[in-house]
C-alpha cells in the first residue's frame, strides 16, 4: 500500500508530494512516487508516530484529583499516598479499564507506541492472583483493545525503601523475591522489557542480576527524581543514585527522570551510552525540580520522553516543555542546539520519536525502510499552521504551537486506529472508564 500527503517527514527530512510504501506486514519499504498512491491524505503533514517511553497508565485515575492543597506540604511524597490509595482499590479489570482510557487518549494525541512501566502486580493485600501475571495481561489486553503498540516494562519491586520492608500499601507492588520476579518475567515472554523500580525499591545487587540475566533487553530504572531520594541514598549507601548505578549502565538502560545529578553522574551516563527519559509535565506537577536537560543534551545523552502520571497526554506538549523548561532554567532560548542555525525543534522531535524507540527497543520512530509503519497526520489547514510554509517553520509550529486538535489520522503497523480524529471505540472506552470512576470515587 502507498500513502501520500502534501508534506511527509521521513527519516528526519520533510518531503513534498511523495509516496510512503508499506508492505503487507505493516513495515515501511521506502519512498516512491505519489502518483500511484492508494491513500491520499491531501493537505496534511504525515510524520512518525510519537513514542511514549514512560507511562503508568492506571494513574490516569488521579487526573484532577490531586490539585487541592492538603494539610501538609504538597510534594511527591504526599501525592504518592493518594496514588497508593487509588492503586489499592483496583482489580485487573479496573486496571484494564483505566489503561484502555489512557491508551486511547495517547492515540488521539498522536502517540503510537507506549512503554508501560508496570508495578501493580498483586491483590491489594499482597496475595497472588490465580494468574500471577493477571495485571500484566490486563494491560496488554487494554493496548490490544485500542490498537496501540506496547512494550510492557515488567517492574521488579523488592522492598519498601532502603533497608525497609514493604508498607501495607506497597505489598501489591512487591515481588516475593528476585527469583519469583524473574520466573514471572520469563512467563511473559521475550518481548517484555525489564525495570527495577528504583534504588529505593531494589538493591543494587538485584539490579545487577537483572542486567546480566536479561542482557540485550531494555532495562529501566527510576533514578534521582527527588532530592529526598538522593539524600536517603547517600545516607544508606554513601553514593548518589546514578553514582550507585554506574556499573550497570549501558546502551540498553534508561534512567527515568534523573532530575538531581552532579557533573560526575552526567559523565557516567555519557560514557555508558544510556538513555535518560524526561517526563516534563509530571515532574512539574509533582514539583520535582528542573533536571540538567541542557547539560545532558550537550554531552550527547539520548533524551526520551514520557507521559508518566498522565496529568496530560501529549508527547508534543512534553517535547515543547523539554526545551521550554531548559530555557527557564538557563535564561536563554534554543538550549537544545549545538551549533548556530540549528533548530531546537529537531532535538525535541527526536526525543518524542527515535530516542523513545531506542529506549524501548522498538523498530519505529523515523519511518525508515524496515521500520513499523506507525504514523500520524496533522491537518495543514488547522489555524496553528497558517503561514508556516517553510520546513523550518512547519516543524517549529508542530513542536511549539500545535496540539491534538490538529491530529487527523493515526496508523499503527500499517493499520488505521484513528480516522478523521475519531477512534471507533472511544465512546465505549469512556463509558466503561466513567463507570470505574464512579465505583472508585463515589
Amino acid at each position: 500500500m502507498i500513502f501520500t500527503a502534501e508534506r511527509m517527514l521521513v527519516d528526519g527530512i520533510i518531503f513534498r508530494n511523495r509516496g510512503l510504501k508499506v508492505d503487507v506486514q505493516g513495515r515501511v519499504q521506502g519512498l516512491t512516487s505519489a502518483e500511484s498512491a492508494d491513500i491520499d491524505f491531501g493537505r496534511q503533514l504525515l510524520i512518525p508516530g510519537a513514542v511514549n517511553a514512560h507511562s503508568h497508565a492506571f494513574q490516569r485515575l488521579l487526573r484532577g484529583r490531586t490539585q487541592s492543597a492538603g494539610a501538609v506540604i504538597d510534594n511527591f511524597w504526599s501525592w504518592r499516598e493518594v496514588m497508593y490509595h487509588v492503586a489499592g482499590h483496583l482489580d485487573p479489570e479496573g486496571i484494564r479499564s483505566a489503561s484502555r482510557q489512557a491508551f486511547l487518549e495517547m492515540l488521539l494525541s498522536g502517540i503510537t507506541s507506549v512503554g508501560e512501566f508496570h508495578y501493580v502486580h498483586h491483590q491489594p493485600d499482597g496475595a497472588l492472583y490465580d494468574d500471577p501475571n493477571a495485571t500484566s495481561h490486563a494491560i496488554l489486553a487494554a493496548a490490544h483493545d485500542v490498537g496501540i503498540r506496547i512494550r510492557l516494562i515488567r517492574t521488579v519491586y523488592l522492598r519498601g525503601d532502603f533497608d525497609a520492608a514493604p508498607a501495607p500499601r506497597q505489598r501489591r507492588f512487591c515481588d516475593v523475591d528476585l527469583e519469583d520476579a524473574c520466573d514471572r518475567i520469563d512467563a511473559l515472554g521475550p518481548d517484555v522489557a525489564i525495570a527495577a523500580h528504583s534504588v529505593r525499591g531494589v538493591p543494587l545487587e538485584a539490579i545487577a542480576v537483572l542486567r546480566e540475566r536479561y542482557r540485550g533487553r531494555p532495562l529501566h530504572v527510576h533514578a534521582a527524581e527527588q532530592r529526598h531520594e538522593v539524600e536517603q541514598c547517600l545516607k544508606h549507601t554513601g553514593k548518589r543514585p546514578v553514582e550507585l548505578l554506574a556499573d550497570v549502565l549501558d546502551q540498553d538502560v534508561t534512567l527515568i527522570h534523573a532530575t538531581h545529578l552532579v557533573p560526575s553522574e552526567i559523565e557516567s551516563i555519557t560514557r555508558s551510552k544510556a538513555t535518560v527519559c524526561i517526563c516534563p509535565s509530571t515532574e512539574a506537577d509533582l514539583g520535582d525540580g528542573l533536571g540538567p536537560v541542557g547539560e545532558l543534551f550537550n554531552a550527547g545523552v539520548p533524551l526520551a520522553l514520557g507521559s508518566d502520571g498522565q496529568t496530560l497526554l501529549s508527547l508534543t506538549e512534553e517535547a515543547r516543555r523539554l526545551e521550554m523548561h531548559a530555557r527557564l532554567q538557563h535564561e536563554k532560548r534554543n538550549v537544545l542546539t549545538r551549533v548556530s542555525g540549528a533548530e531546537s525543534a529537531r532535538a525535541c522531535f527526536d526525543a518524542m520519536t527515535t530516542s523513545g524507540a531506542r529506549a524501548l527497543g522498538l523498530n519505529t520512530g523515523a519511518l525508515k525502510s524496515g521500520e513499523h509503519a506507525d504514523f500520524v497526520t496533522y491537518d495543514l489547514d488547522d489555524p496553528v499552521f497558517a503561514g508556516c510554509d517553510s520546513d523550518e517553520a512547519l516543524l517549529g509550529a508542530l513542536i511549539f504551537s500545535a496540539d491534538s486538535r490538529a491530529v487527523r489520522n493515526v496508523w499503527v503497523g500499517g493499520e488505521p486506529v484513528v480516522r478523521a480524529g475519531n477512534h471507533e471505540e472511544a465512546a465505549a472506552v469512556r463509558a466503561d472508564y466513567e463507570t470505574l470512576c464512579r465505583h472508585l470515587f463515589a
